[in-house]
């Protein structure tokens, strides 16, 4: 756990190395916001916890899947129509094709591409909304 509990526990989805990560992580510190992260290519996730958190987040397989990953142009996913159930199995199988960082705070979470949409779990709003 890092940082204080100021605004109640956070969870945050993060890869070592990625920028976005980082500075999600330096916004909650900032924040004073208590937070623990998981890294999830390390600690894998499961295809049923990627489903509940994209989930929770308001968002499908499809708008989750991070196009700049070597995986995304390798598996020619711009050019497959796949399922949902099936976009999930390659989630698990190659985290990497997983927007990142996820930021969970009680039922609310939000993919954080812009640090400031941390700020959504604690007005309400998800990621989806951004999409809009």
């Amino acid at each position: 756990m890092d940082g204080n509990t100021s605004r109640g526990n956070v969870t945050i989805y993060v890869k070592n190395g990625c920028i976005t990560c980082k500075k999600a992580l330096e916004y909650l510190a900032a924040k004073k916001v208590g937070f623990q992260t998981i890294e999830f290519f390390k600690q894998r996730l499961s295809k049923d916890q990627i489903r509940s958190l994209l989930k929770k987040a308001g968002v499908s397989p499809q708008q989750a899947l991070r196009k700049r990953d070597k995986m995304f142009r390798e598996l020619k996913l711009d050019k497959r129509m796949l399922s949902d159930e099936q976009l999930l199995s390659l989630m698990e199988k190659y985290p990497g094709l997983i927007l990142r960082p996820i930021v969970v705070h009680g039922e609310r979470t939000v993919i954080a591409t812009k640090s400031e949409m941390i700020n959504d779990l604690f007005i309400g709003k998800t990621s989806s909304d951004h999409a809009r």
